[in-house]
């Protein structure tokens, strides 16, 4: 992991937003309901027609770059107190603490999940693969009247 202040001028992200004159938010990423609210309000500026919206998430990666990434780079410590604010975690609790939906109920969620990730790996595996006709179908889009 390399900290930001060795790879940007500026502690926050959504400061170059100020570079496009567009807006910038920074939100907790650990918190669904307030990236949910951040994107929301993105999305309804977007379709008003007043343009893009710069979002910074901040998170955590739990896994390397790559699928040997031992990730010592990052001190333990550090590791470990991301884990305690999982938000896979810490979210099922607020929604049981909150009397949203029990514990039962989440976990056939999870399950109906698992089930359809399990289907559609299982489609995947058994498509074949396609013909060299096909494989720059629905890879550009024609923008008609605009020259290429």
């Amino acid at each position: 992991m390399t900290p930001i202040d060795q790879t940007m001028s500026i502690d926050e992200v959504r400061k170059r937003a100020l570079a496009y004159a567009i807006p910038g938010v920074r939100v907790d990423g650990n918190d669904p309901e307030a990236v949910y609210e951040a994107v929301s309000e993105a999305v309804a500026r977007g379709r008003a027609g007043d343009g893009p919206t710069l979002i910074e998430a901040v998170t955590f990666r739990f896994k390397g770059h790559y699928f040997g990434d031992q990730m010592k780079y990052i001190p333990r410590e550090q590791l470990e107190e991301a884990r305690r604010k999982d938000p896979m975690v810490s979210y099922r609790e607020r929604i049981v603490a909150n009397r949203i939906l029990t514990v039962a109920e989440l976990d056939a969620i999870d399950s109906e999940a698992a089930a359809q990730v399990e289907a559609a790996v299982r489609a995947a595996v058994e498509s074949g693969f396609p013909a060299k006709e096909e494989l720059d179908n629905d890879l550009y889009v024609n923008m008609k009247g605009v020259p290429a």
